[in-house]
């Protein structure tokens, strides 16, 4: 069995836990702290898109788009989230019968509409085809990864002045493609400290530029009105948190106590964070449907969010188990 990449999991773990505590605190947003909690905890899509990205890049071989590949990859993506709507219906069905209707299931079921969770799906289902065509022309196409960085950055830029008057998810492929070239290249030059640095520089750097014209276009700066599709703006805040964190868990691993007891918990979030982002929805769908989360408050709403789901996902693994 292959050895697991601690520092990986440590980050997807960590996106599963800003996920959980975005999605927990969106509905407390009149609270000043709660409000900067998640509006600059918004780094967890792209740390979840540096794992995908990394684990592939990492990879001596070249991977090609053979049908077993793509029908295999499919399967992992897309029957979670089938399984996940049959729960999904059945609560919007107990809680407002009139409201369940086909345009609904059918927006649902194709993974259509606007920034419902199914638009996570479709990205990493872009992913599927963009990873390996990136990593093949970094390889052996240059010229043709040159053109694609520049086309992808230009996007980015782009989408700072103006959003295409298309559905987002259309479109979102190309700026999230530049985050997957500098993922790219974090693989390759992961070791080296000049490269470390001039990230965190350029990435706070550019934060602070695109924030500023931002400004001066009387725009958002909230992050997640950057992001469906991400621009410049919202790409180089996650960049910085990314490469930060990165190093964190490298500075922090050198300590056994953290490796031997604290570093469990992220392994199991990771393991299971495609079905964690499934179940804790309907957990926020319930509280959320029937009042409970105003009960408890944004903090301890979180809390019980990711117990509920750690403990689903711990009971789902116990019957495979045969347990």
């Amino acid at each position: 069995m292959k050895e697991r990449n601690t520092t990986i999991d440590f980050l997807r773990g960590l996106a599963v836990l800003l996920m959980i505590l975005i999605h927990a605190t969106a509905y407390f947003l009149g609270d000043p702290t709660v409000y900067a909690v998640w509006d600059y905890t918004h780094f967890a899509v792209p740390l979840f898109v540096f794992c995908s990205g990394y684990i592939f890049f990492a990879k001596d071989s070249i991977t090609t788009l053979s049908v077993s590949y793509v029908v295999k990859g499919l399967k992992r993506l897309v029957i979670p989230y089938y399984l996940f709507l049959i729960p999904f219906f059945i609560l919007v069905f107990i809680k407002n019968p009139t409201s369940f209707n086909i345009k609904q299931m059918t927006e649902k079921i194709l993974l259509s509409g606007g920034r419902d969770l199914s638009w996570l799906v479709i990205l990493f289902i872009y992913f599927l085809f963009l990873i390996p065509v990136i990593h093949f022309m970094y390889r052996q196409k240059k010229w043709l990864f040159y053109i694609l960085t520049g086309t992808a950055f230009v996007s980015t830029v782009l989408l700072l002045i103006s959003i295409p008057p298309v559905p987002f998810r259309y479109v979102m492929w190309l700026p999230w493609t530049f985050f997957l070239i500098f993922t790219l290249l974090f693989t390759n030059h992961k070791e080296n400290r000049y490269f470390f640095i001039g990230t965190i520089l350029l990435s706070v750097m550019t934060f602070f530029i695109t924030r500023d014209f931002l400004q001066s276009q009387g725009k958002t700066l909230v992050l997640t009105e950057n992001k469906y599709p991400p621009n410049l703006y919202y790409l180089s805040y996650g960049i910085f948190f990314t490469t930060v964190m990165y190093w964190v868990h490298r500075l922090v691993s050198k300590n056994k106590l953290y490796m031997t007891y604290l570093q469990k918990p992220f392994d199991f979030l990771s393991a299971h964070s495609y079905s964690l982002f499934f179940i804790h929805f309907l957990f926020v769908k319930i509280f959320v449907d029937y009042g409970f989360h105003k009960i408890i408050g944004p903090w301890w709403f979180f809390v019980v969010l990711l117990f509920l789901s750690a403990a689903v996902q711990k009971g789902i693994l116990l019957i495979r188990a045969g347990k």
